[in-house]
């Protein structure tokens, strides 16, 4: 529960609202006593047992102006029971007209303000989750991430609704239900109130079992998610090794799975209705048997038993009301665990309290034992010690998971080291904000990624507003300003979801002109022309080693080809620095190198 007080919070810019709802639950609550008493001289009246003494017995009757109320319309009741019948209906209408208009504003107040939450807590969560660095969606997993982002929020939310709607408006329901049955009878009213305690010890028991399923049914959910990310993500490979059926057998069996699970739930929740039933039954024989008595033997009106009997209906309705909106609120209490879970969580890499805003950097990177391990255990990189000049080109080559990438993604700090220092123009990378240093290093990468959005918005999209001469001038550089203008709405063409209406060529040339268009004075080039054919490679290449001129450049590469222009090589094996050099030094001094380098150029050494 104490993540529902910490929606307090979110509740405070709409406390107007929530007082409106606060004050139209207390009218709907004195609403609704009113038409149950309202019961007792209707019925009275139909029967001709108007009896004034009956009501004087209330406090609220023994004012002068009260009696002469009551007398004058026990003297219009038996001179015209009919009209009497009919004022009386006519008042529990108009009531019931009001009741009626404030449950409708109470509702529309309690989904807008339920509303405005889920927007700010989603919102709020989304913010925190771009704070947190790659590992945490490495170590938690895209699918349970999105689950609780969506799914959690929208469920938290609707638990507060319940709150707001139910499990604060049917217990002042009850309340009212009470304070008219012990009016009328208190001491039938406390045989019968017994059952209020035995029905919310019961939904107590329930409810925690059904928080115990529900957090089952997360991981059953998110299970379900990542299946279909990695199925849609992964569609070529699943169409070219023929895994469909393998696929669908495997999401049947995690929705199978699900459904079993949810299925529990449904009939752990579907005992709370026997269960309130059952107590309201017993309540409603007793009354029979020992209200009916009264009403024979004359020591209870006619309408008092009616109203009693109506009274006891609206107890158990809204305790039935109440037991399955709590078992409702224990299932998502578990999304409450999770949501605040991820919100306070605190981000592995972030900025340090006195960080500074970092100018444009000259260029100048440095290294400085640096070792850096993913889970504390397997270390990734190992003492690596290296200076990149200002405006040099290096080539980080080595065997498929030798640290090529890490390195770089040290260098933008989307991890920390474990241990050393990595320095930009003499700042300790960790001393910086974040912002200011990656505002500083432009990224291309092997596998590129655009936005839901037009050209000219992906080509900008570090930025609001879009200069479209820097624009025009940065697809021209990368040789796709050509392509671009083909296009049905030129720089206005919406690409899709990840590009998807455009060739792999032309997303990795928007994806170079967006990096363009940053002007960084570091690049790091991750294999950046792979997906071009060799025309465009070639246009490609030469437009990035005129932009290189002057910039720090990092490429990660897997061709040779592309290392050609490089001042420096930092051959890497298995997370070490084997040696630094041009590419002659590497030939003639590493192995690794050598033997990467014999493998793409069989036979060029022996006819050198």
């Amino acid at each position: 529960m104490k993540h529902y007080l910490r929606l307090i919070r979110y509740l405070k810019p709409y406390w107007f609202r929530v007082v409106i709802m606060l004050f139209l639950m207390f009218f709907i609550s004195g609403a609704f006593a009113s038409i149950i008493a309202g019961f007792k001289p209707l019925i009275d009246i139909l029967i001709g047992d108007f009896n004034m003494a009956d009501y004087q017995r209330f406090k609220i009757f023994r004012h002068h102006s009260a009696e002469q109320a009551l007398l004058s319309i026990q003297e219009f009741a038996a001179r015209d029971r009919m009209k009497a019948l009919l004022v009386v209906a006519i008042v529990l209408v108009i009531v019931q007209i009001l009741r009626g208009f404030s449950e409708v504003l109470q509702e529309y107040l309690t989904e807008y303000v339920g509303g405005r939450v889920a927007i700010d807590l989603t919102t709020d969560l989304h913010a925190r989750l771009l704070d947190h660095p790659l590992s945490l969606y490495e170590a938690i997993g895209i699918g349970n991430i999105i689950t609780v982002a969506w799914y959690d929020t929208q469920a938290l939310v609707r638990g507060l609704n319940l709150i707001l709607s139910r499990l604060i408006q049917e217990p002042l329901n009850i309340l009212a239900a009470v304070a008219v049955v012990f009016a009328i009878n208190w001491r039938f009213a406390l045989l019968i109130s017994i059952g209020i305690p035995l029905a919310g010890y019961g939904a107590s028991r329930l409810g925690k079992y059904v928080r115990q399923r529900a957090n089952i049914a997360f991981k059953d959910v998110s299970a379900t998610l990542s299946i279909l990310q990695e199925d849609f993500f992964g569609l070529k490979i699943v169409k070219a090794f023929t895994m469909e059926e393998q696929e669908h057998a495997r999401f049947r069996r995690a929705m199978g799975k699900f459904f079993r699970n949810r299925m529990r739930i449904v009939k752990a929740k579907g005992w709370n209705s026997p269960v309130t039933e059952t107590l309201g039954a017993i309540g409603v024989g007793l009354l029979l048997t020992f209200g009916g008595r009264d009403v024979i033997e004359g020591r209870m009106s006619s309408g008092s038993f009616f109203a009693f009997f109506v009274a006891l209906g609206a107890i158990f309705r809204p305790i039935k009301t109440v037991s399955k909106a709590y078992s409702e609120v224990q299932t998502i209490l578990s999304s409450a665990d999770r949501v605040f879970g991820l919100i306070d969580k605190v981000p592995a890499v972030c900025d340090a309290p006195d960080a500074i805003e970092m100018p444009r950097a000259k260029g100048e990177i440095s290294f400085k034992n640096v070792f850096f391990t993913y889970n504390g255990t397997d270390v990734v990189l190992k003492n690596i010690d290296v200076n990149i000049h200002p405006g040099e080109t290096v080539a980080l080559v080595g065997h498929s998971g030798a640290g090529k990438t890490t390195f770089a993604n040290l260098t933008m700090r989307f991890y920390d080291v474990s241990h050393g220092q990595i320095a930009l123009d003499g700042y300790d990378i960790r001393n910086v904000t974040q912002k200011s240093l990656r505002k500083n290093i432009g990224l291309v990468t092997q596998e590129t990624f655009l936005f839901d959005g037009t050209v000219a918005q992906n080509i900008a999209s570090s930025e609001n507003d879009v200069d479209m001469d820097r624009v025009i001038a940065a697809a021209t550089i990368a040789n796709a300003h050509e392509f671009i203008q083909h296009l049905p709405n030129g720089y206005n063409t919406e690409i899709g979801e990840r590009g998807g209406t455009l060739s792999g060529g032309q997303q990795q040339r928007l994806a170079i002109a967006r990096t363009i268009y940053k002007d960084p004075p570091i690049f790091v080039l991750d294999e950046a022309t792979s997906s071009l054919d060799s025309h465009n490679e070639a246009l490609i290449q030469e437009a990035l080693e005129r932009l290189m001129r002057g910039r720090t450049t990092i490429i990660i590469a897997h061709r040779f080809s592309t290392i050609t222009s490089a001042d420096r090589i930092i051959v890497l094996n298995q997370g070490a620095m084997e040696m630094t050099g041009t590419l002659q030094d590497c030939l003639e001094r590493s192995e690794t190198f050598r033997n990467l380098y014999e493998k793409q150029f069989s036979g060029l050494l022996t006819r050198s």
